[in-house]
């Protein structure tokens, strides 16, 4: 059975789908495709349906990376049973999917949360994504 990552942010349509991009084109260019699988998803339900913002998708284009197919999704129990690594875009996103992690009593010890990204190639597509700050 494959690896695992989901990537978390607020609304699914910047941080986390420029991230399940980028992780996407590495795990390509490694040749893991069969190895590890990766998805993303917001804590939040008010992007579900919606094409990444503009700007996400401007920006991980000039890098290289497509992520316009992706649709913004909310988190749910099935993500918990499914995931190997939950990585949280940032701390209250984090907090936000530890404590539903408790109510969706699904989170085991095989999995990890990771509370920030640290690959070098996801934090420039951050940089260029600043706009939204």
């Amino acid at each position: 059975m494959p690896i695992h990552v989901l990537f978390v942010c607020l609304g699914n349509i910047c941080r986390s789908p420029a991230a399940q991009g980028v992780f996407e084109h590495l795990i390509q260019a490694a040749g893991l495709e069969t190895q590890i699988t990766v998805d993303s998803c917001g804590t939040a339900a008010f992007n579900i349906g919606k094409s990444p913002d503009s700007r996400s998708i401007s920006a991980a284009k000039k890098r290289g990376y497509a992520i316009e197919q992706q649709i913004a999704r909310q988190i749910d129990d099935t993500d918990y049973e499914r995931a190997h690594y939950v990585v949280a875009m940032d701390r209250m996103n984090l907090t936000n999917v530890s404590a539903w992690a408790l109510i969706f009593s699904r989170f085991n010890g095989h999995q990890n949360l990771i509370d920030e990204v640290s690959s070098a190639e996801i934090y420039k597509a951050k940089k260029d994504l600043a706009v939204f700050k």
